[in-house]
């Protein structure tokens, strides 16, 4: 992902044989405006790390949840979104197939993760992108001991020795406009 601005998102949609569900079709080179995007490896860290404990937040009490969303976390690591089909993501997780596609529409209403489909290979491929919308809607909520959640540059180091001595540096705040 790069700092480069990114052409405006499709607004086409398809709807599969049967009609179930709808979906969105983007172009292979364009983002979804709700995505996490970075410039730089230390920004794609702290994006990344502020999504982590804003799904721990909002899912900390649901196991089928946090597993799903560790996985596309995990194989999102490299090109900034997961391409892994239902079954694929079942095995890796453990969960039922059923289950797993309950829990990414859940993790897609409540704006964890952006689900799209793009042209590939004469078919369509799912992309499973993380989602800036759930850590903004965790910015400042209040953590342990009265931190906020990202900390504000500047906040407390984590104490070591008895709670006494302080090491390293403290996560600086993340923006993610």
């Amino acid at each position: 992902m790069s700092a480069n601005p990114q052409p405006a998102a499709s607004t086409e949609r398809a709807t599969p044989p049967g009609g179930r569900r709808s979906f969105a079709i983007m172009r292979p080179n364009e983002l979804p405006p709700d995505v996490l995007r970075w410039s730089s490896a230390q920004e794609k860290g702290k994006l990344r790390r502020a999504w982590h404990l804003a799904v721990v937040k909002e899912y900390g009490t649901r196991n089928r949840l946090l597993r799903l969303a560790w996985a596309v976390f995990e194989l999102a690591a490299t090109d900034g979104f997961a391409s892994a089909g239902d079954g694929y993501l079942a095995a890796e997780t453990g969960l039922q197939l059923k289950n797993v596609q309950l829990g990414l529409t859940q993790l897609h209403r409540a704006g964890a993760i952006v689900r799209v489909h793009v042209p590939e290979n004469g078919g369509l491929r799912r992309r499973i992108y993380l989602s800036k919308t759930i850590i903004n809607r965790h910015l400042g909520t209040p953590q342990r001991r009265g931190y906020s959640y990202p900390p504000a540059q500047g906040g407390r180091d984590t104490p070591h020795g008895g709670g006494t001595e302080r090491r390293g540096a403290s996560l600086p705040f993340v923006s993610v406009n």
